[in-house]
C-alpha cells in the first residue's frame, strides 16, 4: 500500500530526449497506491523526452504505470509548467503496460503545463492498447482536464484522442468518467494545494464509486463528508449539475369532457443537485404542461 503522500518540487535542467521526471513510476509488484497528491512540472523549462507512442514512458509524468499488478484509487495528479523549448511530451497519467491486472478508479488527471515556445503535447492520459478493452485494464470513475497551450486530452492506439467522448469509444470504457477543472484551491503556488476548492462548482463531488477506501488524504473518514468523492480529497463540496432531469409521464387522450384531469410525472435527476427542499410544481394548461424545478424550467407538450 502507497498512500497519503504529498510528491512535488521534482527539477531537472536536462533537455534530453530520453530524460523522465515521475511522481509515481511503476516498475513491478502488487500494490495499492491511494489518497495521493503529486504536483510535478514547474520550473522544468524543456519539454523533456520524446514525442507520445505507445510505450513512451520518457517525459514528465505525474504517474507513470511502466508495469505491475496495480490499483490508483483517488488520487489528485497536477502537471504544470510553461517550457520554452523542446518536442517532449507530459503525462498527468502515463499507462504503458498491456499485460496485468490493472484498476484506475476516482482519480483526478490534470495537465495545466502550457507550452511557451516548446512545441510538446501535454496530455491528461495516455493508456497503451491496439483495440477496445485492453486485456487486464479497468479504467472509470475518473476527472480528466488538460487546458493549457499543446495539451489534449487523452492518447491510445497511436493516435491523439480529442475528448471524452471519443476516448470512451477507443478505450471501450471510462463511461462514469468525466472531463473537467476539478478546482484545485491552488496550483499556482510554489507549493500547490490539490485539496478541492470549498464553494467553486465542482465535478468531482458525489461522481466516484466505492471502492472501499475509507479515508482521504487528510486521514477524515470518507462517509461522513461525501464517501464518494473523485480525488484524494473528500468533503461536502460544491457539486456540478451534470445532466437535466429525466421527465415521463403518459398523455392525455382526446376528450370533450370540461372537468379537471390528474397527470402523474415522474421526475428522476440522476446528478441529484438538489433542489433545496422546495417541491416540483406542476401546472397544467390547456395546450402545455409545465413543470418548474429550482432553477430549471422544463415544458412538456400535451
Amino acid at each position: 500500500m502507497v498512500e497519503r503522500n504529498f510528491i512535488y518540487g521534482l527539477f531537472t535542467s536536462t533537455n534530453s530526449a530520453t530524460a523522465e521526471v515521475n511522481g509515481i513510476r511503476v516498475a513491478g509488484g502488487t500494490t495499492i497506491y491511494r489518497n495521493n497528491m503529486i504536483a510535478i512540472g514547474l520550473g522544468i523549462d524543456n519539454a523533456i523526452g520524446a514525442v507520445a507512442g505507445n510505450s513512451t514512458v520518457s517525459g514528465i509524468n505525474g504517474i507513470n504505470e511502466f508495469l505491475g499488478t496495480n490499483s490508483f484509487f483517488h488520487n489528485s495528479v497536477l502537471v504544470r509548467g510553461a517550457p520554452t523549448a523542446g518536442t517532449g511530451a507530459s503525462y498527468a497519467f502515463n499507462g504503458t503496460q498491456t499485460v496485468n491486472t490493472r484498476s484506475f478508479r476516482n482519480n483526478i488527471f490534470f495537465n495545466a503545463r502550457s507550452n511557451s515556445g516548446a512545441t510538446g503535447k501535454n496530455y491528461a492520459v495516455k493508456i497503451n492498447g491496439a483495440a477496445p478493452n485492453p486485456g487486464g485494464l479497468t479504467i472509470n470513475n475518473n476527472v480528466y482536464f488538460a487546458d493549457g497551450t499543446g495539451g489534449v486530452f487523452g492518447f491510445f492506439n497511436s493516435l491523439d484522442v480529442a475528448n471524452i467522448a471519443a476516448w470512451r469509444v477507443a478505450v471501450g470504457q471510462d463511461v462514469g468518467s468525466f472531463a473537467g477543472d476539478p478546482q484545485y484551491l491552488d496550483i499556482a503556488s510554489a507549493t500547490p494545494d490539490l485539496h478541492i476548492h470549498p464553494t467553486n462548482v465542482t465535478v468531482v463531488e458525489g461522481n466516484g464509486a466505492d471502492v472501499g477506501v475509507t479515508n482521504d488524504f487528510d486521514g477524515q473518514t470518507r462517509a461522513s463528508l461525501t464517501p464518494t468523492d473523485i480525488g484524494a480529497d473528500a468533503g461536502n463540496f460544491v457539486g456540478q449539475d451534470l445532466s437535466a432531469p429525466v421527465i415521463t409521464y403518459t398523455p392525455f387522450l382526446n376528450t370533450s369532457l370540461t372537468s379537471n384531469r390528474t397527470l402523474s410525472v415522474t421526475i428522476t435527476d440522476v446528478s441529484g443537485v438538489s433542489t433545496g427542499g422546495v417541491a416540483p410544481r406542476i401546472y397544467y394548461r390547456k395546450t402545455q404542461v409545465h413543470i418548474f424545478l429550482p432553477r430549471l424550467r422544463f415544458s412538456a407538450a400535451r
